[in-house]
């Protein structure tokens, strides 16, 4: 499995992407703003279609669409775009492995995809990442992780004070043949990844930022994980595509 920053690939939308993932994300989408509204007044929304809107994705192999037979087309990157449409442009910053401690070989910060998306310079950051951090080789507790995490989201604004940052729960990782305690597959630990949701949470709190809550979202749908229990299918990656769309249409952009 390669991450995106290997092959120096991004995911952009496309006008072929699958279509049961697209409605399934549209559904998801039109239930959460039917039943909250986005926020836009009229006006609102004829200056947000006058400008492109740049996003930018940043994660470990949940962003880059480990578990899909074509990333390109499946990641939860590439289905946002087509939900967001013609008003944003949409990259993906996947490192498969990535972790948010600094200072390891797998450090997002070490990476090409962290790079080139910090010169990006996107309107809006989305960060999907902590849970490769909840291996027990790599976890250091509640106190450090949440150090490391708003250091990384601090890298970001050092350089551009004017980018919003959309803070992503991480789904939690299942069990599955059977298994019921210790690591599971790729030695997530699902107990250390509950604490890490625990702290985004809670720094999106202190910092009054927007969450998605995919590891709520995650958590209703078993099924979206039924081959290695981390990484989603296709309908999964759509349904969080939608989650995440819901959240970017509801924040005040520049």
């Amino acid at each position: 499995m390669r991450g995106i920053g290997q092959d120096n690939q991004h995911h952009r939308s496309r006008a072929d992407r699958t279509w049961s993932s697209a409605c399934i994300a549209m559904l998801l989408m039109a239930v959460l703003l039917l039943t909250g509204g986005c926020g836009y007044s009229t006006s609102r929304k004829e200056e947000a279609e006058n400008r492109i809107c740049s996003v930018a994705c940043i994660g470990d192999s949940l962003t880059y669409g480990v578990g899909v037979d074509d990333q390109i087309s499946q990641s939860y990157p590439a289905v946002l775009g087509d939900i967001l449409g013609p008003g944003y442009t949409v990259s993906g910053y996947g490192q498969d492995g990535a972790i948010v401690t600094s200072g390891r070989k797998r450090s997002y910060d070490r990476t090409d995809c962290y790079k080139e998306s910090v010169i990006s310079h996107a309107d809006i950051l989305v960060v999907l990442l902590g849970l490769n951090d909840s291996k027990e080789y790599y976890w250091d507790g509640p106190v450090k992780f949440r150090a490391q995490y708003e250091n990384l989201l601090d890298s970001y604004l050092l350089r551009d004070r004017h980018t919003k940052i959309l803070l992503c729960t991480c789904p939690e990782g299942l069990y599955i043949d059977g298994q019921t305690e210790g690591a599971a597959r790729f030695n997530i630990d699902p107990s250390n990844a509950r604490e890490i949701n625990k702290v985004i949470r809670e720094v999106a709190a202190d910092r009054k930022l927007p969450l998605a809550d995919l590891a709520g979202l995650a958590a209703k749908h078993p099924e979206w994980f039924a081959e290695d229990g981390i990484h989603p299918d296709a309908a999964g990656y759509a349904a969080m595509a939608g989650m995440v769309g819901v959240a970017i249409t509801r924040m005040e952009i520049d």
